[in-house]
């Protein structure tokens, strides 16, 4: 299943694209990877918290020092962006977090 995206609800898309290039890429790739389809006023702070977790786990020391740790205003400026990565419960994903950790 290939990865899609949508973002033509994101207030002044255009302009960020070009400003935030490398965001929203790492951001549509996240969707995926956290279980949150699409990044709303309700749940970008839930989002933050998971890319938290999962970067915590993903990345190693040397990696965490070069790859760029994204904000929550980060996140926050991409409200409405889409994709139809599938959505897991906060169980869910605590279990992936876990798996990753051992």
């Amino acid at each position: 299943m290939s990865l899609d995206w949508y973002i033509g609800n994101v207030k002044n898309w255009k302009q960020k694209a070009k400003k935030y290039p490398g965001d929203l890429g790492t951001l549509i790739w996240k969707c995926l990877s956290l279980g949150i389809p699409k990044i709303t006023e309700k749940n970008y702070k839930l989002f933050y918290q998971r890319y938290c977790q999962y970067r915590e786990v993903s990345l190693n020391e040397v990696e965490k020092q070069y790859c760029k740790k994204l904000k929550l205003i980060d996140i926050k400026r991409w409200i409405g962006l889409f994709t139809n990565a599938d959505t897991l419960s906060d169980k869910q994903f605590q279990k992936k977090i876990e798996r990753m950790a051992k």
